[in-house]
């Protein structure tokens, strides 16, 4: 294709056909958000993990971290900390996450960052870190310089919602072209106006458009029990949008304190669930593969089955997409 008359332009024209043959490289979260996902997130893309305080949007931003950099060694994953809240336990919960290539940005006693430092530092991180992880915790809680400036009880309109709406334009032009996978935590409350959508976000309504996926959460998680003992909890992510096509569907993802997600328990329910395990009472009984009719007391023992048996894993995930 001929660009005759656009020097200067030469790598911002292209065919079609070059488009189509442009590799996405697509990052796994967990199975079950996977699937619902239609096969997880792109790589270049802008996401948002939006719900109620303590509901695992951070674990789940920091499983896709340490996915993306388990794909690709070479990734930074930048932690844009604007609560303030990052913890040890955090960064120590998740299982392979590489502490090594981790920045944290976050306000000290000799700087602290407005909104608009923020929004600079995020573009300048991303420009500068080509396939970085950006993760923003959170939108919601940015504080523009207006007000700082303004006393207590003073009324400011707009100045946050702006903001925010101008550093998602700007990263939606920017995240496809540094391949950085960008995450947009942010939360919700109810809606009181009895108008509208039953929660509402603590955000720019450009983040509707801005986002290429965005998982919400607006129920309360589920204890996850052994015996007398809490070990995680189970969270139900509503799949509000989806670049692979799995809008409208909703995903169970299985936390397991101090290790992340738990991809294993994930497969033993859905094999459950879809009855590749049949499951009577408390016994589970395997229907395929080459230890068919074997059974396993308790869903721990499921997982326990499945992580000693990589290559059964394997098998597991390629049937249940087949009949998913």
């Amino acid at each position: 294709m001929a660009n005759d008359g656009f020097k200067g332009y030469e790598t911002n024209i292209i065919s079609a056909r070059d488009l189509l043959e442009i590799p996405v490289e697509i990052i796994s979260i967990g199975p079950s958000i996977d699937l619902a996902l239609k096969g997880g997130i792109t790589e270049g893309s802008v996401g948002v993990l939006s719900g109620k305080p303590g509901c695992g949007k951070t674990t789940t931003s920091l499983q896709i971290a340490a996915n993306a950099c388990k794909a690709n060694p070479n990734r930074t994953v930048i932690y844009e900390d604007i609560e303030h809240r990052l913890e040890k336990k955090n960064l120590l919960g998740i299982h392979n996450l590489n502490l090594d290539r981790f920045e944290i940005v976050r306000s000290s006693k000799d700087s602290i960052l407005t909104a608009e430092k923020h929004c600079e530092l995020i573009e300048k991180k991303i420009i500068a870190n080509p396939g970085c992880i950006m993760i923003v915790d959170s939108l919601s809680f940015m504080c523009p310089q207006v007000e700082y400036e303004k006393e207590f009880g003073e009324m400011t309109r707009g100045g946050s919602s702006a903001l925010q709406a101008k550093l998602l334009r700007r990263l939606a032009n920017i995240a496809r072209p540094t391949d950085c996978i960008i995450i947009c935590m942010t939360h919700v409350a109810p809606n009181l106006s009895g108008y509208g959508a039953k929660w509402q976000e603590k955000t720019s309504q450009m983040l509707a458009y801005g986002a290429d996926w965005k998982l919400m959460c607006t129920s309360e998680p589920k204890a996850w029990m052994d015996g007398p003992n809490q070990i995680g909890q189970t969270v139900t992510w509503d799949v509000v949008k989806s670049d692979l096509g799995g809008s409208g569907t909703q995903a169970e993802s299985w936390i397991r304190y101090g290790y992340g997600i738990d991809s294993i328990m994930e497969y033993a329910i859905l094999s459950i669930d879809l009855g590749l395990i049949e499951s009577k009472g408390a016994w589970n009984t395997i229907n395929f593969g080459p230890d068919k009719g074997k059974k396993l007391n308790g869903k721990e023992k499921v997982r326990e089955y499945l992580s000693e048996n990589p290559e059964v894993v394997k098998e597991l995930d390629k049937l249940i997409k087949e009949m998913v």
